[in-house]
C-alpha cells in the first residue's frame, strides 16, 4: 500500500531527529549539504531539510542500510519517502 505525503514527511522528520543522535552521520550530512546547524534547525521547521536528508541517505547503500537499521526502518521505508517527496518528473518516477 502506498504511503501518503504526510507519512513520507513523518518518516523524514523521524530520520532527521534520529541522525541528531548519530554525530558521524549528522556531520557528514552537514558537510555534504553545506548546511550549518542553524540552517538545519530552520529547514527542519519548514520541512525543506527532509528531501535533502533522504537524498543524502540514498546516495550510499551502506549509509542507507546503517541508518535504516538503527532507526528501526527498512531501507524501503526511506526510499518510498524519498520517491514520494521528490515528486513527478524526478528520476524515480516513470514517464506518463
Amino acid at each position: 500500500m502506498p504511503i501518503s505525503a504526510s507519512q513520507a514527511r513523518d518518516r523524514a522528520t523521524a530520520l532527521l531527529l534520529h541522525i541528531t543522535e548519530r554525530p558521524e552521520i549528522l556531520s557528514a550530512f552537514l558537510a555534504a549539504s553545506g548546511l550549518q546547524p542553524g540552517d538545519l534547525r530552520r529547514m527542519a521547521r519548514d520541512g525543506s531539510a527532509q528531501l535533502a536528508l533522504l537524498d543524502f541517505l540514498a546516495e550510499e547503500d551502506a549509509r542507507l542500510l546503517d541508518v535504516a537499521q538503527s532507526a528501526g526502518m527498512s531501507p524501503r521505508d526511506i526510499m518510498e519517502a524519498q520517491v514520494l517527496l521528490t515528486g513527478p518528473g524526478s528520476h524515480a518516477w516513470a514517464a506518463d
